[in-house]
């Protein structure tokens, strides 16, 4: 992998991070927009701070895709499991963070996110190198609406169980208070 490249990827992941992190006002700053909220998270849950991890790096699959899909055919796919990969973990680690400690502290969280998004580019990168997936592009893309229509629907319509449900108002979905 050439440097160049590992820069575009080393400045993708500090984009995404830092998109991320403002991500958090952007639901609020729209006046509770519902558009906005499918995009940013609409409360504190696990569920809807995985969109600060999902939707940048969705942008960046994107714009990854168009300029290097002369060179790989599988490129999709591997990003999916990069972003379904840095879910899981995610969750896992907030999960034992929230859960076994019973800490839920602003800068635990950002860390985590960090270290989920890193790991998320890390994979990508791996992937795109090493050519790891010969599952074509467009189950690749596929896998990605699918994921979109889960946290569209999910924002809209959460399940009632704890990953839904907001840390510090106990409930579930949307805000529905105005400034």
């Amino acid at each position: 992998m050439s440097a160049n490249l590992k820069k575009v990827f080393f400045y993708s992941f500090f984009i995404s991070v830092s998109v991320g992190f403002f991500m958090h006002i952007f639901y609020e700053l729209s006046n509770y927009s519902r558009f906005v909220g499918l995009f940013t998270p609409i409360n504190e849950s696990l569920w809807e701070q995985l969109k600060c991890l999902f939707f940048p790096y969705l942008i960046f699959s994107i714009i990854l895709y168009f300029f290097t899909k002369r060179n790989t055919q599988t490129i999709l796919f591997g990003n999916f499991i990069a972003i379904l990969v840095g879910i899981c973990l995610f969750i896992s680690i907030s999960y034992t963070i929230r859960g076994a400690f019973g800490i839920n502290h602003t800068l635990i969280n950002i860390g985590v996110q960090i270290i989920c998004t890193g790991s998320t580019y890390f994979l990508c990168m791996y992937f795109f190198s090493h050519h790891t997936f010969s599952i074509r592009n467009t189950y690749g893309f596929l896998l990605f609406v699918l994921l979109f229509l889960i946290f569209t629907v999910f924002t809209f319509l959460p399940p009632r169980v704890p990953l839904f449900q907001d840390s510090y108002t106990k409930s579930f979905g949307l805000i529905h208070h105005k400034i």
